[in-house]
């Protein structure tokens, strides 16, 4: 028995694991709408039935394809280098599970992103990851405006939510204890270029990847300077390369290192033994790769214990913190460790340059104690 134009019903679809709400269409045939969310397999009918739906493929391209068109369009213009572009496809394809995914751009309200923003928050998703999330849908409904599918953006509503994800672990750098203990073990575990990699990291602040990048061209051994200008990067399929510039702009930058680093290369310099120009190599003139390092430190950890978890992010980390701890202000540690502004290094090790702010207040409070002690005591 046919049913009546316009009349559906709404199942769930075991096999293939989603729902399915139907309509009868006039000349009588079926029409499904499928999705793995009960409501929004209702809604995708309900749009349809109300002409939410256009006849061209065009117009009912998802916020998804939008996303991807844009991304496509950036890359071919080389607004786009293949690490950005590759970083914004591991966001797509994040945003692609969602239920956004499933539903015309034209159709999505300030409510669908409110509501998948708030879904992301409740799942623990950190600021970093929900940000991206952001950026990505913008450009996808910067696509669909310019594309004249929609008239105006819902992330420009000033109904769009303030959703904040989970707060990121606050930096973990070596206490003076464990850095004395990495020292330590360094006078008797000596595998080379590791070790060196991991000297220079701490003794400078720079990152992995801009010292594996790193070549003689860069260090100018008459004036003690480092001009860090390059880092490793990514192509798309996710393979390591030496990039043409560094992470940020501000993260060009020249380093003025200390007689203890001048002679950590002068000594590396010495037992170089392939003809690479590269500071560091694996022996076969290519870059030490990444992941190698961090397996060698990893297995370094086990044996000597140095911390619970020992990275190398956590040397730059530990570079930055005894320089705040030797009262450097903050501008200068944001040029060494090549911080787009001063406020990310603020932000970044807000907890230690706390701890010297009350330091200071106790010297001032110290100070005009022992000014206005005569004058109390003559009152």
């Amino acid at each position: 028995m046919k049913r009546a134009n316009g009349e559906g019903a709404l199942y769930y679809d075991q096999k293939r694991g989603y729902w399915r709400a139907t309509i009868t269409l006039p000349n009588g045939k079926r029409k499904d709408f499928c999705s793995k969310n009960r409501n929004i397999a209702i809604q995708k009918r309900n749009y349809f039935m109300e002409g939410k739906y256009k006849l061209s493929p065009v117009l009912e391209l998802s916020i998804i394809e939008c996303c991807e068109k844009y991304l496509e369009m950036m890359f071919n213009q080389k607004k786009f280098g293949e690490s950005t572009y590759r970083t914004n496809l591991e966001t797509l394809k994040r945003l692609r599970k969602s239920e956004l995914s499933e539903l015309p751009v034209s159709t999505l309200s300030v409510k669908n992103i409110n509501d998948f923003l708030k879904n992301e928050g409740d799942k623990g998703m950190s600021d970093s990851i929900l940000k991206k999330d952001k950026f990505m849908l913008k450009w996808g409904f910067l696509y669909a405006k310019e594309m004249k599918l929609i008239q105006d953006s819902p992330m420009d509503s000033l109904l769009l939510e303030r959703v904040v994800g989970q707060k990121r672990e606050k930096v973990k750098a070596l206490t003076q204890d464990e850095q004395s203990k990495f020292f330590k073990a360094l006078k008797v575990y000596n595998e080379k270029p590791y070790v060196d990699i991991w000297l220079l990291a701490i003794f400078t602040g720079m990152r992995i990847g801009e010292i594996c990048a790193l070549s003689y061209d860069d260090i100018d051994f008459e004036n003690k300077t480092i001009y860090v200008q390059r880092t490793l990067t990514r192509d798309i399929i996710g393979r390591h390369l030496i990039g043409n510039t560094t992470k940020t702009t501000n993260g060009k930058r020249i380093i003025q290192y200390s007689d203890v680093v001048e002679t950590l290369l002068t000594n590396i310099k010495k037992i170089k033994k392939d003809n690479t120009n590269l500071v560091f190599s694996d022996g076969f003139g290519n870059f030490v790769h990444p992941t190698r390092n961090a397996e060698k430190l990893r297995k370094f950890n086990r044996i000597y214990n140095i911390s619970e978890r020992l990275t190398m992010h956590m040397f730059r980390h530990t570079f930055a913190t005894r320089m705040i701890e030797q009262n450097i202000p903050a501008y200068a540690v944001q040029h060494l460790l090549g911080h787009s502004s001063v406020d990310i290094t603020l932000d970044t090790y807000t907890d230690f340059f706390e701890n010297q702010r009350k330091k200071y207040t106790d010297k001032i409070d110290n100070y005009w104690s022992e000014v206005t002690k005569p004058k109390i005591v003559e009152g």
